[in-house]
């Protein structure tokens, strides 16, 4: 079996290091699941891959029925918590034969046969194009005289033939494919190609965003031959919705790394998603450090890491007045215990033997800068004792001395003039809170900083580190310039920037890459832009959507339909699954919770059962973008989406559209909310009802309440494909109704004209309102403004008037 894909762009040696690692552990628990003995699997690693020996005691039969099924499931679970980067596709062949043992190694031709049918360009086209997570390919022999034989394999799997031509000689083999849809026959490929049209184009990147520039003032970015230092102690924090760019901007930042010749380690990138010990991503940084030839040798860190061992183990730090290990020998089992309880696999024993040979220096053995040898045993058996209780506040204060070592074995080394200080990148894959509070402690102590900690991750990890998550990117280079030379957010210990998302300039060059005509792409840009909400695959998909329609087709409803790249269905469809994570559980209550403004409100649509629901992993997806005030809101593609399908429900239903909206403005009354009630009012249809009372505010309040009431009221959705009458029975009804239009997405292309609409009456109605007629005039400057930047569609009205103009 062999990876797929494992040195493709975009997967640095951690992804592999990590596939490799995680690939052992689905094979050994589908063997496992499979009743077949460890003892009975001999496994040779083949670096992106493991070669198994199967003792023949084992059935045959069992391999592909439950082996192979308990590995596809492993495969799915593990690619549901891991990110494009992380996720897992096989190559594997069954064959059986003879195999006569050497001195060092096995000679068989069974298994040359069995590496060549999984290496075939056949079976490698095949995965590529079905999207499958595993291709099994059998020999003709195995598939005659096993497959065929068992009734139950051969009506469950369809094996599909094929020829290919090895050195002269025919190869022949069956194919099946696992977890993905099956792949198109030859002859159909090209239909398909032309029904799903181009591929998505990627996601350029935006250098002249303002994130980069902000880090930019935090992290030293050095380039090959210069020397410099962290002047700020702060962490970046930067954090995001799904889509929001998290995974790429982590990547761009390795590449800048890397590209400037810089000392930098990524922590925890494809592991498995979760809270992992500060100890293991610690020991983590110090041996990808040592394997880019840093100068250190982290003999603090590591003193107390096996000074925790030896306790764990019940040695005796009480008794031995020297825990740690001095031979070599010793030293380096030590220290791949370590390594190996930390997860990161044989591939770090160069970096151990570097190690080691460090630490046998006198250095290891004895005090250095003057410390006395008896207080440095006295502190490892403090530090055992505390890492060995079980509270939680033990374990933070560990958590703070560990980190402390490390940036104290990081400032007792000079670079030697070469590279400036390095980084530390923490991925979003893994919990980086418990490792910002050590860095924070460890900072608040008084400790130096040869280092700077960068953490990738969503609202969550803001929210748990009591940073505001409503801080707004700098727009200008005035504006990082003032920020950088002595901002308050830079004063703490962690900087908290949150993504922005896809920008313009991203899509115009995603435009360009597409082909789509220069005249075509400010109307494409701004409508994409609008209707993705920064969701950086969803541009993507609706720019290759919009290369498969002519530009007069470029509407909400229209690019939505478009079948998604991998021929599943509607794009809608895709891209809902996309926002939701991949899970349908709940997928009904979500569409509920969709006419909600915020949580409270959709934790009152939900009752009884449904109530515990909400604290499930759909709605941290559901929720998970910041709005006004910092208050989490649904992301706005998202809501769309299900609120398309909430006005798919029958009328009769107890959820339908009109139930969920007039419910949700009795609960809105109940509790004197009398925008959300208006709000909700005007969504379930009480149009009458509404302007009645906005005709009532307008002569007995004030004209900057009023206009906020309004503001609130048009900001309720729109239910598809209604839109705003010819003719007004009013001017308060002309101003509603055409300001809710400017919010309504499936009027993208009509946005311009609204905007103006809504300005021209802001104008009429600003002289039968009791007062604040200044604040009706600023109002309607405003939505002439908007109106202005809109793109025109091509014939609207106001267009056409200009031109004649």
């Amino acid at each position: 079996m062999d990876i797929a894909g494992s040195s493709a762009e975009g997967r640095h040696v951690g992804h592999r290091l990590h596939a490799v690692h995680s690939l052992r552990g689905i094979v050994e628990h589908a063997f496992k699941e499979a009743d077949v003995e460890a003892e009975h699997c001999d496994f040779r690693d083949r670096g992106d891959g493991y070669q198994i020996l199967v003792d023949g005691t084992v059935p045959k039969a069992r391999l592909v029925r439950r082996f192979v099924s308990e590995l596809v499931d492993g495969l799915l679970e593990h690619n549901e918590r891991s990110n494009e980067q992380s996720s897992l596709r096989l190559r594997v062949a069954l064959h059986y034969g003879e195999v006569t043992p050497a001195e060092t190694t096995e000679v068989s031709k069974a298994m040359e046969h069995a590496t060549r049918i999984q290496d075939a360009r056949h079976v490698r086209d095949r995965l590529r194009e079905s999207g499958a997570v595993l291709a099994l390919v059998v020999s003709e022999d195995f598939h005659k005289n096993i497959i065929d034989e068992v009734a139950a394999v051969r009506e469950r799997y369809d094996f599909a033939p094929f020829e290919e031509e090895f050195r002269g000689t025919p190869l022949k083999a069956r194919l099946c494919l696992f977890g993905g849809r099956a792949p198109l026959p030859p002859d159909l490929s090209d239909a398909n190609a032309r029904e799903t049209g181009p591929a998505c184009p990627g996601v350029p990147r935006d250098r002249s965003d303002p994130v980069f520039d902000v880090l930019r003032s935090v992290i030293v970015l050095g380039a090959p031959g210069a020397t410099a230092r962290q002047e700020r102690t702060t962490a970046p924090v930067l954090f995001g919705p799904p889509g929001s760019g998290r995974s790429r901007t982590e990547r761009w930042l390795c590449e800048d790394l890397a590209e400037r010749g810089q000392w930098w380690v990524l922590l925890g990138a494809d592991r498995d998603r979760g809270s992992r010990p500060v100890a293991d991503l610690l020991l983590e940084a110090a041996v990808g450090l040592v394997g880019q030839d840093g100068p250190w040798d982290f003999s603090r860190l590591l003193g107390h890491l096996v000074a925790r061992s030896v306790r764990r183990a019940g040695g005796g730090v009480d008794s031995d007045p020297l825990p740690l290990p001095r031979s070599g020998d010793d030293l380096e089992d030590a220290l791949g215990g370590l390594v190996r309880t930390a997860g990161l696999g044989d591939d770090a024993r160069p970096q151990v033997r570097r190690m080691t040979t460090r630490l046998l220096r006198p250095r290891w053995t004895r005090p250095r800068g003057g410390h006395d040898w008896h207080r440095r045993i006295v502190a490892l058996r403090e530090f055992a004792d505390l890492s060995a209780r079980a509270d939680r506040e033990s374990g933070e204060r560990a958590d703070r001395v560990l980190m402390t070592a490390f940036l104290e074995d990081l400032a007792a080394v000079e670079p030697g003039g070469r590279r400036v200080d390095p980084v530390v990148v923490i991925s979003s894959d893994i919990d980086a809170e418990p490792l910002l509070r050590a860095w924070g402690g460890a900072l608040t102590a008084g400790t130096r900083a040869r280092a700077t900690f960068v953490a990738v991750g969503d609202r969550a990890l803001v929210e748990k580190l009591g940073l505001p998550h409503d801080q707004a990117i700098p727009a200008g280079r005035e504006d990082v310039e003032r920020l950088s030379r002595g901002a308050t957010a830079f004063r703490g210990p962690h900087t908290p920037l949150p993504l922005s998302g896809l920008t313009a300039a991203q899509l115009e060059a995603m435009a360009v890459e597409a082909g789509v005509p220069e005249r075509h792409r400010e109307r494409l840009v701004s409508s994409v832009l609008r209707l993705s909400a920064g969701h950086a695959e969803a541009g993507a998909q609706l720019v290759r959507a919009a290369c498969l329609l002519p530009p007069a087709e470029w509407t909400p409803r229209l690019l939505l339909g478009v079948r998604a790249h991998d021929g599943s269905g509607p794009l809608r469809d895709y891209l809902l699954d996309r926002l939701l994570a991949g899970r349908t559980v709940g997928l009904d209550d979500a569409v509920t919770r969709s006419a909600a403004r915020n949580q409270a409100e959709a934790a009152l649509l939900m009752t009884g059962a449904r109530q515990a629901r909400l604290k499930g992993s759909v709605l941290a997806t559901e929720w998970a973008c910041t709005g006004p005030g910092g208050v989490p809101v649904m992301h706005p593609l998202l809501r769309l989406l299900l609120v398309e399908r909430l006005a798919e429900r029958p009328a009769d239903a107890p959820d339908s559209w009109e139930a969920v909206f007039t419910r949700l403005a009795g609960f809105a009354k109940r509790r004197g909310d009398e925008e959300g009630e208006l709000h909700h009012r005007f969504a379930a249809g009480d149009v009458d009802g509404v302007l009645g009372r906005l005709e009532e505010l307008l002569t007995s309040g004030g004209g900057r309440r009023w206009l906020d009431v309004v503001e609130i009221v048009a900001s309720c959705p729109a239910r598809p494909g209604t839109r705003p009458p010819r003719t007004f029975r009013s001017p308060v009804e002309a101003v509603l109704r055409s300001w809710h239009a400017t919010g309504d997405v499936h009027l993208i292309d009509e946005w311009a004209d609204h905007h103006i609409t809504t300005a021209a009456h802001l104008r009429q109605v600003a002289g039968l309102a009791r007062s604040g007629q200044v604040e009706f005039l600023h109002a309607a400057d405003w939505h002439e403004e908007q109106g202005r930047r809109q793109p025109r569609r091509r014939g609207s009205p106001h267009q056409d008037r200009e031109e004649q103009q």
